[in-house]
């Protein structure tokens, strides 16, 4: 029997990267140290990551859409793939 679908962890997740990004940027206002503000800059995305990731899990649920992929959409996706593989900048 296939188990509901929670999303406690990237609740959780949220939740803690929050608290963390807060107390660093309080750190860092405290302290000057820019290694401070890096971290608290590095948490808020963090936490910009979960939330697109919520979001990603809510619109999963929805059908998909009847429209196919084109020619072009096609192309952008391999090009896209395998730029991403050599190491090259994404267009």
């Amino acid at each position: 029997m296939p188990r509901p679908e929670r999303h406690t962890q990237v609740y959780d997740a949220v939740g803690a990267n929050l608290v963390i990004a807060v107390c660093t940027m309080i750190a860092a206002g405290v302290t000057g140290s820019s290694a401070m503000l890096s971290e608290g800059v590095h948490s808020i995305a963090d936490t910009g990551s979960e939330l697109l990731l919520l979001l990603g899990l809510k619109r999963s649920r929805r059908p998909a859409d009847s429209i196919p992929i084109d020619l072009y959409d096609f192309f952008v996706v391999w090009v896209r793939r395998l730029s991403t593989f050599e190491g090259l900048e994404d267009p």
